[in-house]
């Protein structure tokens, strides 16, 4: 399948997290927090990209993450 991730900065971010039944504990969170929970890789890849933006350090190409042979793979 393929996931999508939205990510917005606390300052503008408010509001119930609302969801169609599908996912549980839907909620905002602090990355520092996030990234304490039990993710799968693909998860912890992008809140850490996330994290590096959010300090300025921008990648020149966008990372592409991905499976080849059951095993994780970036592109960039």
């Amino acid at each position: 399948f393929h996931a999508r991730f939205f990510a917005a900065s606390a300052e503008v971010a408010s509001g119930e997290v609302k969801g169609s039944g599908e996912l549980e504990d839907l909620d905002w969170y602090p990355i520092s927090q996030a990234l304490k929970l039990p993710v799968i890789d693909v998860t912890e890849f992008v809140l850490h990209e996330i994290s590096r933006r959010h300090k300025g350090e921008i990648r020149s190409r966008v990372p592409l993450y991905s499976y080849r042979n059951n095993k994780p793979v970036v592109r960039t």
